[in-house]
């Protein structure tokens, strides 16, 4: 018999198709890539403990595009997708999506993995599968579903399907957590333990990646890290608990750093991204992981996604200050209003928020604020001071999204309840915070909090960026837009924003005319929705209008 083919892959995590979404720059969804550690940890799972004979290919079909512009996106990923399958010889094909938006990508991959290898097993796993297991099993071509933390489950399924009897791993990681395919119907084990030591978890497996391609992708090349799972906090629009639990477990901090410095010996990686919500939530686990990266021979970049901001104090910003953090320090609020604190369970004391912001800024240190408008039940007023609060707390950057009810949390029974819930929850392309409308109220619809969000996104990032105010923010804001143009073509703002700062920056008017020129070809395309900001009171806008003006008199 031969060797057991295994191939891994990540789906594409941009959309599927091209849709109004996709052609609103409200609901557009910008293609980032990000390198898969749910790949490498199941790669390393996988190679440690499964004791068939076997052979693994990992495949981040993401990796291909890298961080290409958005052009032909869509059918480039296909084509790829189709030379890549067509070409394998399989026995398992293992799919991870991290986004239920991807849902018909993992359709279109597992299609094709049936066509070419009519005879392979599919197993399936990420968001979709953790919330909606019937429907993913209910796909013609899908065998296995995984529910949740997917690394142990994937070496069962395997064993189960080769017949394999592992006594040691079946005590170790309890087989549930999974949906398959029995007699025309289905078997559904329903995901009730997850790892609790998280010492037994392999370091990440990254041989699989093409880290020389990835560096030349530029400034955002990172590896991905995660120091906790589950989440001790009870949100009531949070879908954490569904994918980690609600026990909250740390690795060993000698072992995170140990995974840092290994990955920069053996790939030369010198940026990595923490990836969990709360890794601050022991301070005495954080001070000590902080305390050990400072011991270590060379000094390495380390960024956060995000902070709990109940964790921070003096000692936790000093910390960081110690380790050379010195990226934006992101904390999401969601809502400036108190009554809209306690309904969504976050339950954070605004006068509380205001002093910590304050010692975040007394420490030197920028911020980036996460924010969410359209709850249930939500008012136009109680939105309001969401975003007045956005403007008072002045941070550097803002995040401000439609909510968006994602099945399974106590945020959508709540709406469901209720009868506030309006999306067909067959649309997966649709369930991504970008797309606004998903909560009835009397007081605003979808098209209302597009407007309000997006309008708050570009005052806020862009128009009336805080950063403008001095010369170092212009040249931090100079490389962000830079970044995102990159990404979103068209962006008539992005190109007025970066003129006005090549004027300001330089002497350089072939820069500011490159990008006005640009801004100006883009307002002339039909329907652009960008014109409106064209008679807001912002300096870019002046000085864009006074430079149309000068080229329209000569």
């Amino acid at each position: 018999m031969h060797k057991v083919r295994i191939l891994l892959v990540k789906a594409p995590i941009c959309s599927f198709r091209e849709d109004e979404n996709e052609a609103n720059f409200a609901t557009r969804n910008a293609y980032s890539f990000q390198p898969s550690y749910a790949l490498a940890c199941i790669s390393a799972f996988l190679l440690k403990y499964l004791t068939l004979d076997f052979n693994l290919k990992v495949i981040d079909f993401n990796e291909f595009i890298g961080n290409a512009t958005e052009d032909d996106l869509i059918e480039n990923f296909k084509s790829h997708i189709e030379n890549v399958m067509s070409s394998q010889r399989l026995d398992i094909l293992l799919v991870s999506a991290q986004y239920m938006f991807n849902q018909p990508w993992v359709s279109f991959i597992v299609n094709l993995s049936k066509k070419y290898n009519p005879e392979s097993k599919v197993i399936v796993g990420g968001g979709f599968s953790t919330i909606f297991p019937q429907k993913a099993i209910s796909y013609q071509d899908v065998d296995f579903a995984v529910i949740g933390e997917g690394e142990y489950t994937a070496v069962h399924i395997i064993n189960e399907i080769y017949g394999i009897k592992d006594p040691h791993f079946q005590r170790q990681f309890p087989f549930d957590g999974y949906i398959k395919k029995v007699d025309g119907g289905y078997h559904l084990e329903v995901k009730q333990s997850y790892v609790k030591d998280l010492t037994c978890l392999p370091t990440p497996d990254w041989s699989w990646m093409n880290f020389r391609k990835y560096s030349e992708t530029g400034v955002h090349s990172y590896l991905p890290i995660m120091t906790t799972r589950g989440c001790p906090n009870n949100c009531t629009y949070c879908s954490t608990r569904l994918y980690w639990g609600r026990g909250f477990r740390y690795r060993k901090e000698e072992d995170v750093v140990a995974e840092i410095y290994g990955s920069y010996e053996k790939h030369e990686i010198k940026h990595f991204h923490v990836i969990d919500d709360n890794p601050a939530f022991n301070n005495t686990w954080f001070l000590n992981f902080c305390d050990l990266l400072n011991k270590l021979p060379i000094k390495l970049s380390i960024t956060f996604s995000n902070f709990s901001i109940k964790t921070i104090n003096d000692k936790i910003l000093k910390a960081l200050r110690q380790i050379g953090f010195n990226s934006p320090l992101s904390i999401a609020i969601e809502t400036g209003s108190s009554e809209m604190q306690k309904m969504i369970n976050k339950r954070l004391n605004l006068d509380s928020v205001n002093k910590t912001v304050k010692l975040i800024r007394d420490e030197g240190f920028a911020l980036h604020i996460c924010w969410m408008i359209g709850f249930p039940g939500e008012t136009l007023d109680q939105i309001n001071e969401t975003i007045q609060l956005a403007r008072q707390l002045k941070s550097e950057s803002v995040q401000v999204y439609p909510v968006f009810p994602f099945p399974g949390t106590q945020l959508y029974d709540m709406a469901k309840e209720n009868k506030l819930i309006n999306f067909d929850v067959n649309d997966f392309e649709s369930m991504r915070y970008q797309v606004p409308g998903k909560i009835l109220s009397d007081e605003w619809d979808g098209t209302i909090l597009s407007e309000i969000s997006y309008d708050a996104n570009i005052e806020m990032n862009f128009l009336n960026s805080p950063l403008l105010e001095s010369d170092d923010g212009c040249k931090r804001l100079k490389v962000r837009v830079e970044t995102l143009t990159k990404r979103l073509t068209g962006h008539v703002v992005a190109h007025i924003v970066l003129g006005y700062l090549d004027r300001n920056m330089s002497t350089s008017k072939t820069k500011t005319d490159y990008h006005y020129i640009k801004a100006k070809k883009y307002l002339e395309e039909a329907d652009s929705q960008f014109a409106k900001y064209l008679s807001w009171n912002s300096k870019p806008i002046m000085d864009y209008l006074q430079w149309l003006n000068n080229i329209n008199k000569n």
